[in-house]
């Protein structure tokens, strides 16, 4: 027995069921591929035109910035000029603190051992006792040493120094003086030896001489004793 499907009795039973046909007129169908067209030119259109306006924005877009860059550049060019011309204005002021700087410089090396010779020479004075007077005051700087001092590449004192202060010798002071009587000297060396940047305070004589005691005195002094007013630091104010 053979087992027939179910197509195979419908179109037994009812002959044509089994055909197909596609009765549409070609002209919709035409149309239908027409419409269908329409549309895709009509979204490429629109978006060619989008596109043609992003296009647009993005030129003018980049003429606005470039214009603008441009005067940018026009007003610096501008201004450059007129500093140009304001610094060769000045030019002569320039050259001129430029030379100042230089001879500071100078001064300063050379006045690196400048000593406040009226000050020091004062104090030595005002450590007198009433009965006690200086007939005679030598002075005698090293400027190897006053320039070793502020350079801070000596040894602190000298050989023989017995100052532990930490501070520099830089020259020596040779006083000739008199007084009432021998008495007078020790009170004179304890006040020189209370003055800032005197040390090695050493009584070389003391002896009565006529009527008065005639007395002679050597000290060192240290860089305590400079004045830097001519460092450069002080001169160009920085």
């Amino acid at each position: 027995m053979t087992a027939v499907g179910p197509q195979a009795r419908i179109w037994n039973t009812m002959p044509g069921w089994g055909i197909v046909a596609d009765l549409t007129p070609p002209e919709l169908t035409a149309s239908r591929r027409l419409a269908v067209i329409r549309k895709a030119l009509l979204a490429g259109m629109v978006s060619l035109l989008v596109l043609l306006v992003l296009l647009v924005l993005l030129y003018g877009y980049t003429a606005h910035a470039k214009h603008m860059a441009s005067n940018d550049l026009a007003e610096e060019n501008s201004r450059t000029s007129q500093l140009l011309a304001e610094q060769h204005r000045y030019s002569d002021v320039t050259q001129l603190h430029a030379s100042m700087t230089g001879i500071d410089a100078k001064i300063a090396t050379l006045m690196t051992a400048d000593v406040g010779f009226a000050s020091t020479i004062g104090s030595l004075r005002s450590a007198l006792p009433p009965t006690m007077a200086l007939d005679d005051i030598e002075v005698k700087i090293s400027p190897a040493g006053a320039l070793a001092a502020t350079a801070g590449s000596a040894q602190a004192g000298t050989a023989s120094s017995l100052d532990t202060s930490g501070h520099k010798s830089i020259g020596q002071v040779i006083l000739n003086g008199s007084g009432h009587s021998l008495d007078d000297l020790p009170a004179y060396l304890a006040n020189l030896r209370k003055i800032t940047g005197v040390i090695d305070v050493v009584p070389v004589s003391n002896e009565v001489s006529g009527p008065s005691a005639q007395f002679n005195v050597t000290l060192s002094l240290t860089d305590e004793v400079l004045t830097h007013r001519f460092d450069a630091s002080k001169v160009t104010g920085r």
